[in-house]
């Protein structure tokens, strides 16, 4: 089905958040994206009867940036930005979305969320301990692995909250396998880069796909908001420390 005959047809409508805000989507669109919305609009439940779904638990701005993905195909964190000022609220707001592409059966707006939030912290440095905590809410399979592999491998590298106050704001699970890492390995001055993996290895690690499923272009999905510079100096003056920054 074309993009063209998915926005033709009947709207469902969605009705979001503790302040009901009501969004009528074409249900085309809706369906053809999710496998929540299609089993819920198509089935013989009350919503498939009335063509009505209340999401009283999702925030109405994930949900604005999910209907804002599905017409334009791609996340746009320049808008999203416009919304979310602040870079830590940015980069709650990106894992929220994944969230709920993974609850709401959106495996596409989950593959680009996910991009989004490396590229963001390929450029911006390390992950909020809440970002660690929604990925450790995600299923447990390999692409959420490979994701916990790439958070643990910057903390052992360049974090410090292992050391700190902080830690109890970190998942256990993380905590004990950075801690088992770590032993004997020393600071070094790399980063996990993620725009250096060839585009078949980051799609078959850090994507979900179904089989002979075409990668989305890795290219729409990235962060152009402020972004912030490991400076050498701070890991030679204190390779343990929560990296130093600069503005670009």
């Amino acid at each position: 089905m074309s993009f063209r005959d998915s926005i033709s047809g009947p709207v469902a409508r969605i009705v979001v958040g503790p302040q009901a805000e009501e969004f009528l989507i074409p249900k085309k669109i809706l369906c053809a994206s999710s496998t929540y919305f299609k089993a819920a609009l198509t089935g013989q439940f009350m919503e498939g009867n009335t063509q009505k779904i209340v999401l009283d638990d999702t925030d109405a701005e994930v949900f604005r940036t999910f209907v804002a993905w599905l017409y334009q195909g791609h996340l746009k964190s320049s808008e999203i930005s416009k919304v979310f000022t602040k870079m830590d609220d940015f980069e709650d707001h990106v894992t929220a979305m994944l969230l709920f592409a993974d609850m709401r059966g959106v495996p596409n707006l989950l593959n680009d969320a996910t991009t989004l939030l490396l590229d963001y912290l390929e450029k911006t440095g390390l992950a909020r301990s809440l970002t660690i905590q929604r990925v450790y809410m995600l299923p447990d399979d390999f692409w959420r692995s490979m994701l916990v592999w790439l958070l643990f491998t910057e903390e052992i590298h360049f974090g410090s909250r292992i050391k700190s106050d902080d830690i109890h704001q970190l998942p256990k699970a993380f905590i004990v396998k950075v801690l088992q890492e770590t032993f004997g390995i020393e600071q070094q001055d790399i980063r996990m880069h993620a725009s250096r993996f060839s585009q078949s290895f980051f799609c078959s690690s850090f994507h979900k796909h179904g089989k002979g499923e075409n990668c989305s272009p890795r290219a729409l999905n990235y962060y152009d908001g402020p972004v912030t510079v490991l400076l050498p100096s701070a890991i030679v003056e204190n390779p343990s420390k929560k990296r130093k920054t600069a503005q670009r």
